[in-house]
This record gives C-alpha cells, sequence and structure tokens, in this order.
C-alpha cells in the first residue's frame, strides 16, 4: 500500500462527502469494517452500520457541505497503512436537528473531528476511529503551527 493510493482514497472519501454521496463513500470501507465513535452506540460494526450512521450524519446538513482535511499523516508498511487526520465540516445544518426540513429552518453549522485509520490491502478499511462530539466541535479548532 502506497501512501499516494492512501491520498488519492482520502480525497475520494472528502469528495463523496462534500457531495453527499453515501454510495459513493461506502465503496471506500470494508463490508467488515469496525467504526467508533464519541456518541451512541460508541462501536458501529459492519458496513450497514456505517451507512446508517452516514445517513444519519450527513442528513443533518440542510444543503452542500464542506469537508476538508488537514493535519493528515500516514505511514505504511507492507500491507498496512495507518492514517490519521483532523477533519473540518461545515455547512447550514437543520436548527432542530431533525433529518428533514423542518418549519425551524437552518442554520450554519462547523465543526472538527479527528479520524484515525488502519487499512490494510485485503480489506479497503479494517478498523475506523472518528473521535467527534457535536458538543466539542463547536468550540474546538485545531492549533495553527
Amino acid at each position: 500500500m502506497t501512501e499516494a493510493m492512501i491520498r488519492q482514497r482520502i480525497e475520494d472519501l472528502a469528495s463523496a462527502l462534500r457531495a453527499k454521496d453515501i454510495e459513493r463513500v461506502m465503496t471506500l470501507y470494508a463490508p467488515d469494517i469496525v467504526s467508533f465513535d464519541v456518541g451512541p452506540p460508541l462501536r458501529y460494526g459492519g458496513a450497514d452500520s456505517k451507512r446508517r450512521a452516514w445517513r444519519e450524519a450527513l442528513g443533518a446538513f440542510a444543503g452542500p457541505i464542506g469537508y476538508d482535511v488537514r493535519d493528515l499523516r500516514i505511514a505504511t508498511q507492507a500491507d498496512l497503512a495507518f492514517v490519521h487526520s483532523l477533519n473540518h465540516v461545515r455547512g447550514a445544518a437543520w436548527g432542530c436537528g431533525c433529518a428533514g426540513p423542518p418549519a425551524c429552518g437552518a442554520s450554519m453549522a462547523s465543526g472538527w473531528s479527528c479520524t484515525i485509520t488502519c487499512q490494510s490491502r485485503q480489506s479497503s478499511s479494517a478498523a475506523t476511529l472518528s473521535l467527534t462530539s457535536r458538543r466539542a466541535l463547536e468550540k474546538c479548532a485545531p492549533h495553527e503551527s
């Protein structure tokens, strides 16, 4: 697995997220993905669970979203790659927190998350850890270096 391959996969994911294209997002995950998050259920097992989580997350935005990857770090050895990054998402979010056009309208939302992944040549993504909290996202941003 080369660093260039991993960088392309990360850009493909960012592009799919910006387009809110869940099917394209899911092509980047292995069927047996294990994903951890700070919100319930904390652990997602399998692609169907990850698809539901992305559908809910992307459905919270009223329109297009911005998604940028910062501080991307990649370590590869043989068939494994470990990747971590800070990710910035922003867009108009439904004001009442529901995943549809509510009467309450939409407001701008912006937040940061940290993603850590292990990828192997045999499976697209063996494990993903995404440390994201809506409350924390409202108040933090990466430190400028």
